[in-house]
């Protein structure tokens, strides 16, 4: 009796009954032939509220990138720092002297979205970079030379699409990067019809050959293709409109690029660059100075691959661990068999379920199950030591116990769950790629009403919702809200509504 006036169900039952309505919303959505795969885990309690499918092996999209951020995390340690650098090797014997710009692989080096929270814009970095060599007063160098060896050169993944290297979320992944490997793009129609467009290049790349067959029309129906092996530009169609924001283009080895914007704007200067080498493996550089060092945090890195869904950044972190590990250059053969070895240690043999191909989740050939993520997203959540840091570098959206709406990232406001109800709060990562929909993460729910102000009295949910073969008329954006129904459902069968009190 104690039961039912206090309105708490016992596990068990309270497991059955969401999981009937899981079932039950799923099948009446009229889903087709869609592959479902659920599993819902109360970390708090140990217990199983869900599973639905939630052992098959499914593409996994964007929810990749938790595998690979937690293996990172685990790998490299939160102390961390990637670092990109200038550096010099004095003049010796009447020879110029030389620079070198080497890195391990920064994926944030040049982002624009981080230069712009320190104030800073790609010009304004550059001007930094150029500001160091101008400091040692010298006006020629023999060489500028490239170290990049931290990574292959194999900087695009087998499986990804031919078709769409040219488009910002395949850029290229290399020892060096910068400004996210991608150009940002600024059109404006002429005054007269007919006539060509203007283009602007960001950040000024002189270099670049572009064709410009674009006329000046009444639509915006244009396309920006890159000449596969090369950085040559094409530019079709007709334009209306100018610009609002820059469209990205993806650049082609993003090192050898970074060296040649870094020698014209030396140039521009009056300092003189005779040859850009990119180092041979195996070879010893002389002793140098360091003139100039960029460096960024891992827990940042971490931010922008979950939070913002950033590939090049989920795919470096693959390839960086895969140095650690092996000591050889990065690559995705080293880095998917060190994310294997992190799943073993911490999942132990469920993780030879998992076939992982890439670490952004871009590849259709990885194949991981829900099961599988709710395990992982609980094994971190375990890890005092590692659990807020990798719960923070999620998207989360959220209301406070006064009403207020919070989200970032991916969830951020319009996007999604807005219509969460108060003290409940979602953090997790979204994925999409065609006929692939997926949500993994944390669900905090309160469940102790009577003491709503100190926020502490929440329940932690670890959850995943993937679906595969979804094809019209239903798509990403039905998925999207079905999933965040899936979430209501958990709330209603976990929260303790304050008229069931004793």
């Amino acid at each position: 009796m104690l039961l039912a006036l206090t309105g708490v169900l016992p596990a068990a039952a309270q497991a059955a009954d969401l999981e009937s309505s899981l079932r039950h919303l799923l099948r009446t959505n009229d889903l087709g032939q869609t592959v479902v795969a659920v599993c819902v885990v109360d970390l708090d309690k140990g217990s199983v509220l869900a599973a639905i499918g939630a052992e098959k092996p499914m593409i996994p999209a964007s929810n990749m990138k938790l595998l690979t951020t937690a293996a990172a995390l685990n790998i490299l340690d939160d102390d961390f720092e990637f670092r990109t650098e200038l550096a010099l090797i004095k003049p010796v014997d009447g020879k110029d002297a030389m620079l070198i710009v080497r890195s391990d692989g920064d994926p944030a080096f040049g982002d624009p979205i981080l230069l712009k929270q320190h104030g800073l814009t790609v010009d304004g970095l550059l001007d930094q970079w150029v500001h160091a060599v101008r400091r040692t007063q010298l006006q020629r160098f023999d060489r500028l030379i490239i170290d990049d060896r931290i990574f292959d050169r194999q900087r695009v993944h087998e499986t990804w699409p031919a078709s769409q290297l040219h488009k910002k979320s395949f850029s290229e992944v290399a020892g060096i990067n910068f400004h996210l490997n991608c150009l940002g793009v600024m059109l404006e129609p002429a005054l007269l019809a007919g006539a060509a467009p203007k283009i602007l290049l960001s950040p000024a790349s002189p270099f670049i050959v572009m064709s410009n067959l674009m006329k000046t029309g009444k639509t915006d129906t244009f396309s920006i293709d890159r000449k596969p092996g090369t950085n040559d530009l094409i530019f079709r169609g007709t334009i209306r409109t100018r610009s609002s924001h820059p469209w990205q283009v993806t650049v082609h080895d993003p090192p050898l690029y970074f060296a040649r914007i870094l020698s014209s704007r030396l140039r521009s200067k009056g300092i003189e660059v005779h040859a850009i080498e990119r180092i041979a493996a195996g070879s010893n550089l002389p002793p140098n100075q360091i003139l100039h060092s960029v460096r960024t945090v891992l827990p940042l890195v971490l931010t922008r691959t979950n939070r913002n869904s950033q590939n090049l950044f989920a795919e470096a972190l693959l390839k960086r661990i895969g140095h650690e590990v092996t000591g050889a250059p990065g690559s995705w053969g080293n880095g998917t068999a060190a994310i294997h070895r992190f799943l073993q240690q911490h999942l132990g043999a469920r993780a030879s379920e998992a076939v992982i191909a890439d670490g952004s989740g871009l590849s259709r050939e990885n194949r991981v199950s829900a099961k599988m993520l709710v395990a992982l997203l609980r094994s971190m959540h375990e890890i005092p030591a590692y659990r807020e840091l990798y719960r923070d570098s999620l998207a989360y959206a959220g209301r406070t116990y006064d009403g207020q709406y919070h989200s970032t990232g991916t969830f951020k406001r319009g996007r999604r769950f807005d219509g969460l109800p108060a003290g409940r709060w979602v953090f997790g990562k979204s994925g999409f790629i065609n006929q692939v929909s997926a949500l993994s993460g944390y669900f905090f729910v309160p469940i102790d009403n009577w003491d709503r102000s100190s926020g502490k009295h929440l329940r932690t949910i670890a959850f995943s919702f993937i679906f595969n073969g979804f094809t019209p008329p239903k798509y990403n954006r039905d998925m999207k809200r079905l999933q965040e129904k899936m979430i209501e459902m958990i709330d209603a069968s976990i929260t303790i509504p304050a008229d069931r009190g004793a």
